[in-house]
């Protein structure tokens, strides 16, 4: 899969989740680490990513989710989609 591809579906992923019930959203959480692990492409832009899904997945856990967790991920998942298009 192309890394824009993965990308993609990282956003779709995440918005699904975003807009899921709270124990739902963290097993799409949960499975798109999964998913990701799975993958061994390194770009910065992915790895950047990959970190701030881990922090929301973290923040999931605790059940202390705040929208800037949601923000991080979304803007680091623009960047990487940006990124594989150049």
């Amino acid at each position: 899969m192309s890394e824009y591809v993965e990308a993609r579906y990282v956003k779709i992923a995440l918005e699904e989740a975003r807009s899921a019930e709270p124990n739902v959203a963290a097993k799409l959480i949960y499975d798109l680490l999964r998913d990701l692990s799975s993958l061994q492409r390194l770009s910065e832009a992915r790895e950047q990513t990959l970190k701030s899904i881990q922090l929301l997945a973290l923040s999931l856990a605790r059940r202390s989710i705040h929208a800037r967790e949601w923000d991080a991920v979304n803007e680091a998942t623009d960047a990487w989609c940006e990124s594989a298009l150049n």
